[in-house]
């Protein structure tokens, strides 16, 4: 005997048919109510605690730019004219900074109160903070016949503006990311990134402008004059126009400028998981 049979077989069986569709609709509203109605779908995983940050000075040990920049500012206000900038924080002129005079770097092995020692231009601070004064009080007390007298110097860094900050930032997804839902999370499935490896960096002024945007490389490099720009087009010898008045007589100056009183300049790290817009130029 000799059986044949068609080449499309169709078995026909409501019940079967029932139970496939009823669970195709069950697996179907799960991933719904997982998804979307559980916002597991826009699920995010904060890298706070898991951000890493290596910050150094630059430009701190090339005396040449900064005896270059100091030369160029001793025919600026600030050395020619440096009354200008004096500021008293009271009438009767207890607490005030006057009588200031410039003063350049000092090189290596020279110990000179006529300049400014290498070490001290710029300190680091911890990991993710560096200062840079940008004007020094100098107190000394001075034997005389009638006891002792201090001597107080104040005296401005005209080469600050020649430094400036170099850093790496880096993270590593926490634990909580693992699991089902990674591959949502982490694109690429990319669990630990740098900015000298694998991350682009995007440089934002205050305003949330994009300044430019730059490739993983070895370090990213800021000056303080770019800080000071992107922190909203600051110059140290700006006035701060929201501070107390200033409290001497005939002042030049109505209230202090920013290179007394200094300035916190504060480079927020964010990282996130966004594909790179197109209109981002990279340089």
């Amino acid at each position: 005997m000799f059986l044949s049979f068609p080449k499309c077989v169709e078995i026909t069986n409501p019940r079967l048919n029932a139970v496939y569709y009823c669970g195709l609709c069950c697996l179907t509203a799960s991933i719904a109510i997982k998804f979307y109605m559980l916002d597991e779908a826009y699920s995010s995983v904060s890298l706070d605690k898991q951000m890493r940050v290596a910050m150094w000075t630059k430009g701190v040990g090339d005396l040449e730019s900064a005896e270059a920049l100091f030369i160029e500012k001793l025919n600026s206000p600030l050395c020619q004219t440096p009354e200008m900038f004096d500021f008293w924080w009271d009438r009767e002129g207890m607490f005030k900074y006057e009588n200031y005079t410039c003063k350049p770097v000092c090189y290596p092995g020279k110990i000179d109160r006529d300049c400014i020692s290498s070490q001290g231009a710029a300190l680091i601070e911890g990991q993710e903070s560096i200062f840079m004064p940008t004007q020094v009080k100098e107190s000394s007390l001075i034997p005389n016949a009638t006891g002792k007298m201090e001597d107080v110097q104040f005296y401005f860094n005209p080469s600050v503006e020649a430094y400036g900050v170099q850093f790496i930032y880096s993270y590593k997804m926490p634990d909580e990311a693992d699991g089902y839902l990674s591959n949502f999370i982490i694109t690429d499935n990319v669990k630990d990134a740098s900015s000298a490896k694998n991350i682009l960096t995007v440089l934002l002024d205050s305003n949330g402008n994009v300044i430019k945007s730059l490739e993983p490389s070895g370090s990213v490099s800021l000056t303080v004059p770019q800080l000071l720009s992107m922190s909203g087009d600051l110059q140290l010898d700006n006035t701060i126009s929201d501070s107390w008045p200033n409290m001497k007589p005939n002042a030049t100056m109505g209230t202090p400028s920013i290179r007394i009183t200094g300035a916190e300049l504060i480079i927020d790290v964010t990282c996130r998981n966004y594909k790179r817009p197109k209109d981002l130029r990279v340089v």
